[in-house]
C-alpha cells in the first residue's frame, strides 16, 4: 500500500523534533529513515520536514536537516527530490551563525548544482541574497564538479528497471558470449 505517503509528513515532522538534535547514533538512524520515506515516494514529505528544520532554533538540528537533503538528492537527483522549496528554505542558511552550517549548506549547493546546472542555480539562488554573499556563493556554485549527476538509488516502485548506470554500460560493450 501507500505506507510511505500516509505516515510520511507525521513521521517525518517528528524525526526531525525529537530525532535530528539528538546522539549521532540517533541522528544516522533518522536520516537513514528520511532515504527511506523518499525510496517509498514520499520526498515532498520529506522536503517539507527538513526545509522546517532549517529555521529551528538549535544548529544542531539545523546541521543535520540540511545534510540529510544533501544525502537525499545525492541518492535520488533532483527529478524525484524536488529541489524549489530546498533552494527557497536555502537562502537564509548562508549566513547562518553556526560556521558548520554553513559548510553543510556550500556542500548542498555544490549537490543541487551538479543536479540543475550551474547557471539555473545562479538565477534561482543569487537574486536573493545580500550582495556580500553573492560573489562568495557563485564561486562555489561555478567551483561544483561539472559531471553529469546519477541517482545512487532508485524509488521502490521503480526498483524492477535496470539502474541507469547498469544500462548505459551494456550500451558501451556488449557482453561476449
Amino acid at each position: 500500500g501507500d505506507w510511505g505517503g500516509k505516515y510520511a509528513s507525521d513521521v517525518c515532522g517528528s524525526l526531525v523534533a525529537k530525532c535530528l538534535g539528538g546522539r549521532p547514533k540517533t541522528v544516522k538512524l533518522a536520516q537513514s529513515a528520511f532515504l527511506l520515506f523518499v525510496e517509498l515516494d514520499a520526498a515532498d514529505a520529506v522536503v517539507e520536514a527538513l526545509t522546517k528544520g532549517y529555521s529551528h532554533k538549535l544548529p544542531k538540528v539545523v546541521l543535520p536537516s540540511v545534510e540529510t537533503t544533501t544525502a537525499c538528492i545525492r541518492s535520488f537527483g533532483t527529478s524525484v527530490v524536488q529541489p524549489k522549496p530546498i533552494i527557497q528554505a536555502l537562502t537564509p542558511l548562508y549566513e547562518h551563525k553556526d560556521a558548520k552550517v554553513r559548510g553543510a549548506v556550500k556542500e548542498l549547493t555544490k549537490e543541487l548544482s551538479r543536479w540543475l546546472g550551474p547557471n539555473a542555480l545562479k538565477s534561482l539562488i543569487l537574486n536573493k541574497m545580500r550582495d556580500s554573499m553573492k560573489a562568495d556563493v557563485e564561486k562555489m556554485i561555478n567551483d561544483a564538479p561539472e559531471e553529469k549527476a546519477v541517482p545512487e538509488k532508485r524509488l521502490r516502485k521503480d526498483s524492477h528497471l535496470p539502474a541507469p548506470e547498469a544500462a548505459e554500460s551494456e550500451v558501451a560493450e556488449p557482453q561476449k558470449e
